[in-house]
């Protein structure tokens, strides 16, 4: 049976003309697809510290206590951000709030992101946001939308949102007070720097004449390159 793994859709579609958003947004529900849409990712699973150490049951995280080093800062507004073990070797993180206040995870990359990613359990959304705070696009999970639920992964649930708009935030939330991620991706959208040399880069291989030379066995005029005849030193 084939496996729908990407699904498509104009976020102003689902979202509304209130919404004010422009741009294909990409709703992934495997790592594959989202791999597929983005290429190179960052993934933070929790099981190390902030500071490099292996994580323990009940660590919080804080303000000054966060993954910025490692390219994204998490928040909870209204419940604690702490790590739990789901076993051994292997956290996730979780706010916890005070019923009846609800709890939700909101995240920002150090940089804007082409896409981001969540792994879960149960029922939750992915919210993503651009740097003004206006709403790209919104993803639920699989079964909400007519699709099967689990797709032969280990991790339980998979939600990725992939924009042409910069994706400056997200939030996490499912409407209890208790949420979780034990896994957060995210590929950040490359400094204008780092665009700017690829593209001198590309232009000054593009740019580059190669030289000629003639062998004396052969004849003809060849260029100077590894693919040159038997006859002339490389």
């Amino acid at each position: 049976m084939m496996r729908i793994a990407v699904h498509l859709l104009l976020a102003s579609a689902i979202l509304g003309p209130a919404s004010n958003v422009n741009g294909l947004a990409v709703i992934c529900y495997d790592d594959e697809a989202f791999l597929d849409a983005v290429g190179t990712v960052h993934l933070i699973n929790f099981i190390d510290l902030p500071n490099g150490r292996p994580s323990y049951d009940g660590a919080e995280i804080t303000h000054s206590f966060n993954y910025e080093g490692a390219g994204a800062f998490f928040n909870s507004p209204t419940g604690i951000l702490s790590l739990q073990m789901r076993e051994i070797g292997d956290f996730q993180l979780a706010a916890m709030a005070v019923p009846p206040e609800r709890a939700w995870i909101d995240v920002r990359p150090t940089n804007p992101s082409r896409g981001v990613a969540i792994l879960y359990e149960g029922q939750t959304t992915l919210s993503a946001y651009d740097d003004a705070g206006v709403l790209i696009a919104v993803a639920v999970p699989r079964d909400t939308v007519g699709l099967p639920r689990h797709d032969g992964h280990d991790h339980g649930g998979f939600l990725g949102i992939v924009s042409d708009v910069p994706i400056a935030s997200v939030r996490v939330e499912r409407g209890e007070s208790f949420e979780a991620i034990h896994g957060f991706l995210f590929s950040p959208v490359p400094e204008p720097a780092t665009v700017s040399a690829l593209l001198l880069c590309a232009v000054l291989v593009r740019g580059r004449r190669p030289r000629i030379v003639r062998c004396e066995v052969c004849g003809p005029d060849l260029e100077d390159s590894a693919g040159r005849c038997g006859h002339m030193p490389l």
